[in-house]
């Protein structure tokens, strides 16, 4: 958890990740990055199990329009590492960046839960919680279905709505389909940005 903690994980990351896929010539690095990933997995569920459900969120928000059929959900997309959307909002939500859940096997470039890896090969693997700054595991069959079919619900929506993403560079494997849907499709695309210090929501 120090670990974890006290370093850029973005730069160990993007420093390290290459050498999942070389353990046998650089098994140090191979269980340094492991390891890091482990650490940060069980890091961020200790951090999950204390989070209070009952408080109101926007995820609750969302929940709440769709109980009063305000809205309809045509496709939801995060690119938090948590199961929190799918738990409150109470549908199928594709995890851009990765997931607790998930895991990656370096070996075959597969991405899946740890039973089913577990039922079917048997390899060194770990957890699914990557920056996007060109890693392979998003260019694995598992990943690439789910942006298609993501961009593809998207389409079809009347209106898109963001809330809580910053467009940062790191994102670009996201912030690409909100270019290509604004641009080619027309779709209309609105921000809601929301501001911890006050409690307030602006929409851009």
């Amino acid at each position: 958890s120090i670990y974890a903690s006290v370093l850029d994980y973005k730069t160990l990351i993007d420093s390290n990740w290459m050498y999942l896929y070389q353990p046998n010539k650089e098994w140090g690095k191979f269980c340094r990055i492991a390891i890091f990933l482990l650490n940060t997995q069980a890091y961020m569920n200790s951090l999950l199990e204390r989070v209070d459900l009952s408080r109101d969120g926007y995820y609750n928000d969302i929940r709440k329009a769709v109980d009063e059929k305000a809205i309809e959900i045509v496709a939801v997309g995060t690119s938090n590492y948590t199961n929190l959307a799918d738990t409150i909002i109470g549908c199928s939500v594709s995890h851009l960046n990765g997931s607790l859940s998930l895991w990656y096997d370096p070996y075959l470039n597969r991405i899946g839960t740890e039973e089913e890896f577990n039922n079917s090969e048997h390899h060194i693997i770990v957890p699914l919680l990557f920056t996007q700054s060109g890693t392979k595991p998003m260019i694995s069959i598992e990943m690439s279905n789910q942006y298609v079919q993501y961009y593809d619900a998207l389409c079809q929506a009347d209106e898109i709505c963001v809330i809580g993403f910053g467009f940062n560079a790191d994102d670009e494997h996201i912030n690409g389909m909100f270019r290509e849907l604004i641009d080619k499709q027309n779709k209309n695309v609105t921000i809601i940005r929301c501001q911890d210090s006050d409690n307030d929501i602006k929409t851009k």
